[in-house]
């Protein structure tokens, strides 16, 4: 009788170790200390890769996105410009020479910058796991609309973030490895910076 409960009692005290290192309690407080590294608000500057898929045609290449509290972002990779500032976005395509401005819709569950900007308000922390030194987190969505999942790793420790990872049905797929990071440099350029192009597009008019 003895060994049987002892037996038991070894089972379930792993059944617990595995369990608080695969899905920790805390796995959502996590979530809220990533959102507020990215969202510092001293700003922060992320040298990324980029891997953008959507239907049947995909890119990846390196660049460059900077982020300054909840209101600025502002991201340059090779074939275009995103930049945020409050409510408004442009869009900057390289190729065409032209610029989209439009409202930015911080709430929109689609759009991965309103996701990273909104603190990943509209999404609950289905799973986690601590791999090498890693956090792990598997996100869901809280209603239907937007991405289906979100994956999102950092430093166990410091809550930097390493990857993001965003899935929308088979259509659409963002993949952001983020290579270094480092404090943003004068950060008032970014909220005075404009977009410049041969033709502008202002969808708010």
């Amino acid at each position: 009788m003895n060994r049987q409960i002892n037996f038991f009692s070894i089972n379930l005290l792993f059944f617990i170790i595995f369990n608080s290192l695969l899905y920790p309690k805390d796995s959502q407080d996590d979530l809220y200390k990533i959102s507020d590294k990215i969202l510092a608000k001293k700003g922060n500057s992320f040298e990324v890769l980029w891997y953008y898929k959507l239907n049947d045609k995909d890119w990846q290449g390196n660049g460059n996105l900077k982020i300054l509290g909840k209101d600025y972002l502002y991201l340059v990779l090779p074939y275009m410009e995103v930049l945020i500032q409050k409510s408004l976005i442009s869009i900057k395509y390289i190729e065409e020479n032209q610029v989209i401005l439009d409202y930015f819709n911080r709430t929109d569950s689609s759009n991965i910058f309103s996701v990273l900007l909104n603190e990943f308000d509209n999404f609950s922390v289905e799973k986690s796991k601590i791999d090498n030194n890693q956090l792990i987190l598997s996100l869901i969505p809280n209603n239907e609309i937007g991405f289906d999942f979100l994956e999102i790793s950092a430093n166990v420790y410091s809550h930097i973030p390493k990857s993001i990872k965003a899935i929308s049905g088979d259509e659409l797929e963002i993949k952001v490895e983020i290579l270094s990071h480092s404090n943003l440099n004068k950060p008032f350029l970014l909220k005075d910076k404009k977009l410049n192009a041969n033709e502008i597009i202002d969808l708010r008019e």
